[in-house]
């Protein structure tokens, strides 16, 4: 593979790709012209923010039905809080979380 380095722009800033690009861009091409998210709904020419679905109130019961049971559930909201590296205080927490009531270990 040979790399790729594009020209400085104005300011410096240039991009080095590890191959070179098979498309390259139109000049000002705008946002709404090369993406169709519906996040970007809003009147023509300005960006807007998609209010999305309504968000009616979570129950318990609806809680963890997005995993394949609570304690599946349990265990991701352990590794996604806290800190990137878990450590004694990491633990703790992590028996805190094993601890929770509707945790089965039979489950995994």
């Amino acid at each position: 593979l040979i790399p790729y380095q594009t020209e400085p722009d104005t300011m410096g800033l240039y991009h080095v790709y590890p191959t070179r690009p098979t498309l390259a861009p139109k000049a000002n091409l705008t946002l709404e012209g090369v993406t169709d998210a519906p996040t970007l709904d809003g009147e023509s020419g300005t960006l807007g923010v998609h209010p999305g679905l309504p968000s009616p109130e979570i129950t318990s019961d609806q809680l963890f039905e997005a995993f394949t049971n609570p304690s599946a559930g349990i265990l991701m909201a352990w590794q996604y809080t806290g800190t990137n590296e878990k450590s004694g205080a990491e633990w703790d927490r992590l028996v805190h979380f094993l601890k929770d009531p509707l945790f089965r270990l039979e489950d995994l």
